[in-house]
Order: C-alpha cells, then structure tokens, then sequence
C-alpha cells in the first residue's frame, strides 16, 4: 500500500513540475495579490488536477480488469509512450514566459480559486497525460481487483499535486519581491526543457518492459 502511495505522489508531483504556465501564474498572483490569493490559486489548480487524476485512474483501474487486458498491454504501454513524446515536445517547443506582472482580479482570493479551477478543468490533454503515467508507473499491478490502491494511487497523486504548488507560492511569497523578475524568469523557463527532457525518459521506462521481453 505504501508503495502505491509513493508512486501516486510521484506521479502527481512529476506531472505538476511539467505544468509550466501553472506555476506562472500561481507566481504572478501571489507576488501580485499575496499568499492568500497565492494559496486560492494553488488549490484551484490542485482540485482541477485532482478531477483528472480520478477520472484516468479509475479508468485504468476497469481497462485492467478487461479479460483482454494481458494482450493489450503492449499497446497501452505504446500509446503511452506517444503520448509522453507528443508531450514533450509541445514542452520543447513552447513559448518562454517573459513577464511575471499579474493581470488586474476583482474579486478576491475565492475568485481567483474558482477562475483557476475551471481553467485546470477544462484541459483535456492532462487526461492523457495521466493516463500516461499511470501506465509508465506500472499501475496494472496494483489496481485489478484493488479498489483500496486505486483510491491510494489518488490521495499520493494529490498529495504531490498540492506540495509541487504549495512550495511554488511559498518561493513567490518569500523570493517574489527580494529576487529580480529577470532571474525568477530564468528559473521559470528552465522548466520547459527540464519538463521535457522527463517526459521523454518516462517514455523511454515505459517501453523498457516490453524491449525486455524482447
């Protein structure tokens, strides 16, 4: 059970550090608006994100019980594989941010929350990207039949999910105003090669087993 936790919290924490204009704009709101508008972002997006995370899990969880499942294995951990690749290189080829000032939000903090949910929401492509992952990290020998580990594969990934932002708008609070934009902005970008290049190797793990069985 542990492990299972360990490699939802993983899964999660990986998947937000590749979230770049995430951690953009929780940065922007909580230099802007302090840490209270700084933490309604970052549980806007770790509730959206959460949404995505059951949505796939559980999904994986029933597709591992088809009696199929062992034939099709290979083509989950293909796809998979596509799918991390395709993601990194968006992540390659995305656009640098190159401001940190914060739009004008009326409103409020429980304003800035629900924006921000409903935006992490309406991203499809994270349910992919979850199920993805789900399949590098080799889930298929837990979930069968496991409904408890499903349910711990959730709470690690969003537990993973809320430290990734939570230590974001921590750096802005503390950083946000002493270090100058342009090197806040240097970090920031280094996330996208960064993301990138571990998607790729995730890609990579996740073919391994099958190169394995030759």
């Amino acid at each position: 059970m542990t492990v299972v936790l360990l490699k939802g919290f993983v899964l999660g924490f990986i998947f937000s550090v590749i979230m770049v204009p995430g951690t953009v704009w929780c940065v922007q709101v909580t230099r802007r608006y302090g840490l209270r508008a700084g933490l309604a972002a970052a549980l806007g997006i770790t509730l959206g994100q959460g949404a995505w995370i059951t949505t796939s899990v559980a999904l994986m969880a029933v597709l591992w019980m088809l009696p199929l499942q062992s034939e099709l294995t290979w083509i989950f951990r293909v796809l998979a594989a596509l799918t991390l690749v395709y993601m990194a290189l968006v992540m390659f080829r995305a656009r640098r941010a190159d401001s940190l000032d914060c739009p004008v939000l009326p409103g409020g903090a429980s304003r800035i929350f629900r924006g921000t949910m409903a935006v992490s929401m309406g991203m499809p492509m994270r349910f992919f990207g979850y199920m993805a992952f789900c399949v590098a990290a080799g889930l298929e020998d837990h979930l069968p039949n496991q409904p408890g580990h499903a349910l711990m594969v959730v709470v690690g990934a969003v537990c993973g999910t809320a430290v990734w932002w939570l230590y974001m708008v921590t750096l802005a609070r503390v950083f946000g105003r002493r270090v100058p934009e342009r090197i806040s902005l240097r970090s920031i970008n280094k996330l996208n090669p960064l993301g990138g290049g571990i998607l790729l190797l995730v890609a990579v793990m996740t073919l391994l087993p099958l190169l394995a069985r030759g």
